[in-house]
């Protein structure tokens, strides 16, 4: 649950999932991480989403949230190693922020 890492540029939001199927309750979770930390877009990364992830960005999108549903083509040992960079990159700016 909540935020893995940010882009780059614009440093919006980023949750890496490595599942199948994600379901509505990862984007809840999500938009409620989003909304703590005042952005109103990010993405979530994951093999595949189900229908109610789906409905669940088109609803917060009517209320002015933006989230991106990317599905990586990469396999879960790369999808790890994704992860790990993600989280030394939040290490590293949690350092330099003190």
């Amino acid at each position: 649950m909540g935020i893995d890492g940010f882009t780059f540029f614009n440093r919006y939001p980023i949750q890496v999932k490595q599942s199948e199927n994600i379901g509505r309750n990862i984007v809840d979770n999500f938009e409620t991480a989003l909304q703590r930390d005042k952005k109103d877009r990010g993405y979530i990364i994951a093999l595949s989403f189900g229908k109610g992830a789906y409905e669940e960005v088109a609803r917060v999108k009517k209320d002015g949230l933006f989230i991106e549903l990317l599905t990586e083509p990469h396999s879960p040992i790369e999808l790890a190693i994704i992860r790990e960079s993600v989280i030394k990159e939040l290490d590293r700016l949690s350092t330099v922020e003190r």
